[in-house]
């Protein structure tokens, strides 16, 4: 991946049911960055932060 560096960190954030309560499996994963932390200073809930991070990617997917 292109945008990985060494000085990148990330972390994997794999939902259960305590933040989509529909889950039936840890799937799927998601890769989180430094904007991801950012969101949480804002709004502390996991569930907003995954949310705001799958809009931006389906209103770039658009674009």
């Amino acid at each position: 991946m292109d945008f990985l560096d060494d000085n990148s960190q990330v972390a994997v954030i794999t939902p259960d049911k305590d933040i989509i309560s529909d889950a039936d499996t840890l799937n799927p994963a998601y890769i989180v960055f430094d904007n991801y932390e950012i969101i949480l200073k804002w709004n502390r809930s996991l569930r907003f932060a995954l949310a705001v991070c799958t809009l931006k990617e389906k209103i770039k997917n658009e674009l």
